[in-house]
């Protein structure tokens, strides 16, 4: 069964390679026979090497993404120590998955660059006929839902432009004061209908926590790990608003890109509650 896994598998015994599977000598080609020989030899690569010295000498587990420069190779490994001194290393190889996402942020880029120029054209259209156009009646309606929609495929598209900048890691960290009102602007009040929208903040020694409540219709237990994945809604807490489904995937982005750290707490039909921590600092731009 191990000779048929994906994933490389080898095995250290007294610092020397005892076995290794099929999978793992096909991601380190040139080793013939790798069995009695140090793990550096087999892998090239200084970085596996003292990943495994790691786990050996702290005795616990050790994970670590790894490029190797030699096969092109991008590797997920872990280093396992075993009874009596020995160590489990696997390898999931990730070449093809990080190409995927490469793939996938270039599509995003070049679409949201590719689709402003027609879109502010579509929009600068329809502000001209606005002006032509009587202030009732028929093609007025229509007139006014073609630039509400023009609008939100603008915000989505830079959302997008955003979304691609930071997956480039192409946005500067700017640390200046700011009005904290404007965190409660947003989501909040647009899902909560009656009620109130709470904003509190405390220090926690070298950290700041601010939480964002509302009264608005909560989000469902099942959907709740899921909101800050990309394009992800939840129509039922929603309560069917329109929206891109980009909102807290960027300000998850951000707020790590601060080094802090957002979650969601939420129970229908009663709130939800936004828990940010951030880092104190001093306010310098860097």
């Amino acid at each position: 069964m191990l000779d048929h896994l994906e994933d490389g598998i080898v095995v250290l015994e007294g610092g020397v390679v005892s076995w290794l599977n099929p999978a793992a000598t096909l991601m380190f080609p040139g080793v013939a026979d790798a069995a009695g020989r140090p793990l550096l030899e087999m892998v090239r690569e200084h970085r596996i090497n003292a990943l495994a010295a790691k786990a050996l000498q702290r005795g616990q587990e050790e994970a670590a993404e790894v490029g190797l420069s030699i096969s092109n190779r991008t590797l997920y490994v872990r280093a396992v120590p075993l009874n009596a001194g020995g160590l489990l290393l696997l390898f999931r190889d990730l070449t093809r998955f990080r190409h995927l996402e490469t793939v996938r942020q270039q599509f995003v880029a070049n679409l949201a660059h590719e689709m402003r120029t027609p879109l502010a054209g579509l929009d600068l259209a329809a502000q001209t006929l606005a002006d032509e156009l009587p202030a009732e009646g028929d093609a007025r309606l229509f007139l006014n839902r073609l630039l509400q929609e023009s609008r939100r495929l603008q915000s989505t598209v830079a959302n997008l432009s955003q979304l691609a900048a930071l997956d480039d890691e192409g946005v500067p960290v700017d640390r200046a004061p700011f009005d904290a009102r404007a965190l409660v602007e947003d989501n909040a009040l647009k899902f909560t209908n009656e009620g109130e929208v709470v904003m509190r903040g405390r220090s926690e020694g070298n950290r700041v926590e601010i939480v964002v409540s509302d009264t608005g219709p909560g989000i469902p237990a099942r959907d709740l790990p899921r909101v800050f994945e990309r394009f992800y809604k939840a129509d039922r807490s929603r309560g069917a608003k329109p929206g891109s489904g980009l909102g807290l995937s960027l300000a998850r982005h951000l707020i790590e890109l601060q080094g802090g750290t957002i979650i969601a707490e939420s129970t229908p039909n009663i709130g939800t509650r936004m828990r940010i921590r951030l880092p104190r600092g001093s306010l310098t731009s860097a």
